[in-house]
């Protein structure tokens, strides 16, 4: 995600994806991972390192065997295992992934016109990048800047 998307530095504590009508409601993975770190590039390249900032790369979520719920057109949130620092200045990474699992769980995507997606076989240190990205909801705790009553008065 492009920070100018995120909007605030913030302490990420969940995520969610839009389930669309299509596929199954619930599906299971046999042993799901998710990282966040942070990107200092607009596009991915094929490498799935080499885009992480060195030493941002962060375990948030580990839960094997793992099932995901929702309805058609409902949103599917995940509680992270350890909650993640988004500073507000650079690009999210969020990578996901499973060795095996049941289901198909489909989720809405959108078009970016760039590079910012990467798949690939699970395990593979290399994959092929995309322009769709998935509706994706950060939820969490805004950092917040200190100041007085009167500067926020005069911010709004």
């Amino acid at each position: 995600m492009l920070e100018e998307e995120i909007g605030s530095a913030m302490y990420i504590t969940s995520l969610a994806w839009k389930r669309t009508p299509l596929g199954d409601p619930s599906s299971s993975f046999d042993d799901m991972k998710i990282y966040l770190g942070l990107c200092d590039s607009d596009v991915l390249g094929t490498d799935f390192e080499s885009n992480y900032v060195p030493g941002t790369k962060t375990l948030v979520f580990s839960e094997a065997p793992f099932t995901i719920s929702a309805g058609a057109d409902e949103w599917a949130v995940i509680e992270l295992d350890t909650p993640f620092w988004y500073n507000g200045q650079d690009n999210l990474i969020v990578e996901v992934t499973w060795p095996d699992g049941a289901g198909t769980f489909y989720v809405y995507r959108w078009a970016t016109g760039s590079d910012r997606t990467l798949e690939a076989p699970y395990g593979s240190s290399t994959g092929m990048t995309g322009q769709e990205v998935p509706h994706m909801q950060l939820i969490g705790d805004l950092g917040l800047d200190g100041c007085s009553f009167g500067r926020l008065k005069v911010s709004f």
